[in-house]
């Protein structure tokens, strides 16, 4: 049995190899494009940001370690909906909310609402928001009877927070927050909020693929 399971392992070895060089071509090729289209050289693109910019390695802690919260939300969704059968609701729960992390990961990472939308794209900030703000409201509405079977109380934490986040963000930005420097609590709650997202998925895919 054992052997069995290990020549089936090699046997779909080459749809693994496809993927991983699909996407190493993807992401290099990116940056090769940027590079093309910008200018840039290709030390700024591929380099750590801190050395490029020759700053201290801790700048950015706290972001830094909200994209590895996200990335392991990430990966927890989506390994999470390959478990199941096609059919099985969990899966396409879990499929969703692996994609709107992925997205919602990189707009963080490269400022999606913040500079790419609005400065490159031509997109209000505003727009950017109210279209996350659909796709997560459509994801608890189309998914409610999954998720109520789940236990939700980490995912509350996770919008409280999160919306803390984002809240703290459109007052800041319009003069109206009465700290002159709220980053450690625009921040904190978000890397808070991400934090709940991620041990409500880990709670939620731990517990669904015991039964």
């Amino acid at each position: 049995m054992m052997l069995q399971r290990y020549m089936n392992s090699h046997n779909g070895f080459l749809l693994p190899l496809a993927i991983c060089l699909a996407a190493a071509a993807f992401i290099i090729g990116g940056a090769f494009l940027i590079h093309l289209v910008t200018d840039a050289p290709m030390a700024v693109l591929t380099r750590d940001p801190a050395a490029t910019v020759e700053v201290p390695p801790y700048v950015g802690f706290l972001s830094n370690a909200t994209m590895l919260v996200w990335s392991a939300a990430a990966t927890i969704c989506l390994f999470g909906a390959a478990m199941f059968p096609s059919a099985h609701a969990f899966r396409s729960c879990l499929l969703f909310a692996g994609l709107l992390t992925v997205t919602l990961m990189l707009d963080d990472m490269y400022m999606g609402h913040e500079k790419l939308a609005p400065v490159y794209l031509g997109i209000p900030e505003k727009v950017v928001f109210l279209v996350y703000a659909i796709a997560a409201f459509y994801w608890l509405i189309r998914y409610r009877d999954v998720i109520l079977a789940t236990d939700y109380r980490l995912l509350v934490l996770a919008f409280i927070f999160l919306g803390a986040s984002v809240g703290i963000d459109v007052l800041d930005s319009r003069g109206w927050f009465p700290i002159d420097d709220p980053y450690l609590l625009e921040d904190g709650a978000k890397i808070a909020g991400v934090i709940f997202w991620l041990a409500y998925f880990v709670q939620t895919v731990r517990v669904a693929t015991a039964d």
